[in-house]
């Protein structure tokens, strides 16, 4: 059976704001880096990369299933869910990124671009049909 929570946002407006949410989230993780390296000095730079992208996926799960997709219910199913799909993006960009440089002569920032427009429409739907499918 599939449940909706009757709030849910139409997929037209859901882009924008899961934009809008991706983008506080940014927020939250380079604030949490930042507090991690600059106000604790034993920290490795390393392992404040790794906390804060750890906070940053929390965080991020709890907006995006809060505010964009606004869904009830599977906590641990949607956490594993939106998990997998933020690691492969994450993991794609790792592929991209080199592919525009490298192979398509780029150069790093507007490949950066380009790959965050491919795997922003990846993430985004694969968040809506399978994250936090209802």
């Amino acid at each position: 059976m599939t449940e909706r929570a009757n709030d849910a946002l139409p997929v037209a407006k859901q882009a924008p704001v899961y934009i809008a949410f991706g983008a506080l989230n940014t927020l939250v993780v380079l604030g949490t880096f930042y507090a991690l390296d600059r106000g604790m000095e034993q920290i490795d730079y390393m392992v404040a990369l790794i906390v804060a992208s750890g906070v940053g996926v929390v965080t991020g799960f709890l907006l995006q299933r809060t505010f964009v997709f606004r869904v009830r219910g599977r906590l641990f199913t949607d956490f594993w869910r939106y998990t997998s799909v933020t690691m492969t993006g994450i993991a794609l960009n790792l592929i991209l990124l080199p592919f525009f440089v490298e192979i398509v002569g780029l150069e790093p920032w507007p490949s950066q671009l380009a790959s965050t427009v491919v795997v922003f429409l990846l993430t985004y739907t694969a968040h809506r049909l399978f994250s936090f499918r209802r």
